[in-house]
């Protein structure tokens, strides 16, 4: 964890000048490989374990203060304070558990490829500024960014294996909350600007075959991405949480918040081109549970005040599921699970208000794109005594709330809430391939939900002259393939 403090005072006559500058930047890019290849292993009544593990916990917070304040008697005094605050933390790297090119046999045990990894990150920055004579200007900017975009991969590959039971899987449990917030206050002007942005972009794969035989009575090929929750299922984190607040006060008054979140990883789950399982159960499963919230706050005051918020939370996450071309499939059943169920909320306020001008404005966006897809290879045969069964399902909620409110003698408030969703669920079968089973059901499900917060929207003017809009829309595009 790093923290950063910057502090700076004027209070000269006249004329006073004071900055303040923070920063605090951290970086994790850990690589974590376990690994076995090119080896011969046996084992009576007993396990093979690997397992590669990674937990990183990142806190990053960065505060910045600047006051300017001064009188003069004869003259004029000008004071100017600037704050500048900015928190940055990023995990990228690797974590990857293998066994390639090797002969296995464990004449009754289980076989477990496993690599995991949780990050939870926090980042925070806050600023003040205060510039104290009647000509003067006060400005603040607080940011805090968040990046997770790790790499998390389980495979068995290119290997003859022999086991009881054979478990390949990768996991990712991800959580990040970076928070802004600023205040400028002062006689004269006042700026202050906040602002917050998490980026989630994490790649997960499992995958089993290519050349060589497996054999066992189960086989479990699974790649996920959690929710940190407790013991009662109840959610404790946020997957990606952006906060920005701002405040301004003066005779002119100006704020500006931006929250934003996304989204934009992958979860895939298969077996590899031209594989041959001799497995009596068979599961191939991919599920990303994620949840996002982005709010912004603004306030503004002062003779001339305006507000302006914006929060965004968007998804493009993609999940797969996929048998590989040319591949044999032999046992009692094979089930083929895909699933992505995610959650987008935008939440803003902006208010102004003085004896002159006002004008406030917020808006929140929420979108869900990328597709969810389940597929049997082309010329791939399945032979089964049981059942097949092929699911796809995406479950999504969308939802935006905005609070807009201006006072003044002349007071303007603009309220827009938008929610867009744009996906595709495809679940299919390839040319030449060919399932023998007592059953075969193949389900795709495409689902949206918006549930009821209350108001949606509420924007309220007031004034000697005044006027308020207020737009929500919500876009569906949904695609069952």
């Amino acid at each position: 964890s790093t923290q950063s403090r910057s502090s700076a005072a004027s209070d000269v006559y006249k004329r006073q000048v004071s900055v303040g500058v923070a920063l605090s930047d951290v970086e994790v890019a850990n690589t974590v490989l376990a690994e076995v290849d090119h080896a011969t292993i046996t084992v009576d009544n007993g396990d093979l374990i690997v397992r590669a593990t990674d937990n990183v916990t990142v806190n990053s917070s960065s505060e910045a203060a600047a006051i300017a304040a001064g009188f003069s008697l004869f003259s004029a005094s000008i004071s100017l304070s600037g704050g500048g605050a900015q928190a940055d933390a990023i995990v990228r790297g690797s974590t990857e558990a293998e066994i390639g090119n090797s002969t296995i046999t464990l004449t009754e045990g289980t076989l477990s490829v496993d690599a995991d990894q949780d990050v939870t990150v926090n980042s925070t920055s806050g600023s003040l500024s205060i510039a104290g004579s009647l000509n003067s200007l006060a400005a603040g900017g607080s940011v805090a960014n968040i990046e997770i975009s790790p790499s998390i991969t389980a495979s068995l590959e290119d290997s003859t294996i022999y086991a009881t039971d054979i478990s390949v899987v990768s996991t990712l449990t991800p959580s990040g909350l970076a928070k802004a917030n600023g205040l400028s206050a002062g006689p004269g002007a006042a700026v202050g600007v906040s602002e917050t942005e998490v980026i989630l972009n994490s790649t997960l794969e499992s995958q089993v075959g290519g050349s060589g035989t497996i054999t066992a009575q189960s086989l479990n090929v699974e790649s996920r991405t959690d929710r940190i929750i407790d013991e009662n299922n109840v959610e404790v984190r946020k997957t990606g949480e952006a906060v920005s607040v701002g405040t301004a006060g003066a005779l002119l008054g100006t704020t500006s918040t931006h929250a934003d979140v996304q989204n934009a990883g992958s979860v895939t789950s298969r077996i590899l081109d031209q594989s041959d399982l001799n497995v009596q159960m068979t599961s191939i499963f991919a599920d990303s549970s994620a949840t996002h919230l982005a709010t912004a706050d603004s306030y503004a005051g002062g003779a001339l005040a305006f507000g302006v918020s914006k929060a965004i939370a968007e998804s493009s996450t993609t999940v797969t599921v996929e048998v590989g071309a040319n591949s044999t499939v032999d046992g009692t059943s094979l089930t083929l699970t895909s699933q992505r169920v995610h959650s987008q909320l935008a939440d803003t306020l902006a208010g102004s208000g003085g004896l002159g001008i006002a004008g406030a404005s917020a808006s929140s966006q929420t979108s869900q794109r990328g597709d969810v897809t389940t597929s049997l290879g082309d010329r791939t045969t399945v032979h089964l005594s049981g059942e097949y069964h092929q699911s796809t399902i995406a479950n999504t909620t969308l939802n935006g709330t905005v609070v807009s409110y201006a006072g003044g003698i002349l007071a303007g408030g603009g309220a827009y809430t938008d929610n867009s969703y744009t996906s595709n669920v495809i679940s299919s079968i390839g040319q030449a391939a060919d399932i023998t089973a007592s059953r075969v059901e193949i389900a795709a499900g495409n689902t949206f939900q918006k549930p009821d917060v209350g108001d949606n929207i509420l924007g309220a003017t007031g004034g000697l002259i005044s006027g308020a809009s207020a737009t929500s829309t919500t876009t569906l595009d949904l695609s069952l393939i």
